[in-house]
């Protein structure tokens, strides 16, 4: 159990945001960066599932704001701790996920191969008319492995998701920019500055309707 006390140290060693639910298809929820985290995202070390949260939501919001038919999920609820301990929900979120954005052009998910895979290998829901999900891995965007890896797909899904009316699925042929992970280490501060931090920002804590 969590103490009030300890509670109020996390608080005050964390930036506290919040999103509703259109976001990621999802309940509204808070969310966390711990200092720890920003300290990572400035030395340029890692990016942990909150930052890749905070950059899921970004795009999201300029994917509406551009009007590109793309959906994103919640990095939080997909992933290898997910998949061990509560299988069932975060099978559940995915064919949620996947059937509403049926329409979309592409869906995006911040992960590493230690989530999809064992969802795959499950029999995680699909469509009807599928034989069944694959794992693929022959893109020509090779998997980044390491602690930059995270850096890296935030510079992936920023290409693609701008790119995604132009975009061969099984060519993923994408007009990439240079990788900075600098430049990604700007647009999450900037984000967390002007839309979390503030309190007039679109995903300040305040705005939370739990």
């Amino acid at each position: 159990m969590t103490t009030t006390a300890s509670k109020h140290q996390n608080m005050s060693e964390s930036v506290v945001g919040s999103h509703g639910c259109r976001s990621f298809l999802s309940p509204s929820a808070m969310f966390v960066v711990g200092f720890n985290d920003l300290w990572d995202l400035f030395n340029l070390t890692q990016l942990d599932t909150g930052l890749l949260r905070c950059y899921s939501l970004m795009c999201w919001r300029e994917s509406r704001k551009k009007g590109l038919r793309v959906g994103f999920l919640d990095p939080s609820l997909i992933n290898e701790r997910t998949l061990k301990s509560n299988l069932d929900s975060t099978v559940e979120y995915i064919g949620m996920s996947l059937w509403a954005h049926q329409d979309k052009k592409a869906i995006f998910l911040a992960h590493n191969q230690q989530a999809w895979k064992p969802y795959v290998t499950k029999g995680g829901k699909h469509e009807a008319k599928r034989k069944g999900l694959t794992h693929k891995l022959d893109f020509p965007i090779a998997q980044q492995t390491g602690l930059m890896c995270g850096f890296h797909f935030c510079h992936h899904m920023s290409n693609l998701y701008q790119q995604v009316n132009t975009l061969d699925p099984e060519l993923a042929s994408v007009k990439s920019t240079t990788f900075d992970a600098s430049k990604i280490r700007g647009e999450i501060a900037a984000f967390l500055l002007t839309d979390v931090i503030n309190p007039k920002g679109q995903f300040h804590a305040s705005k939370y309707k739990g």
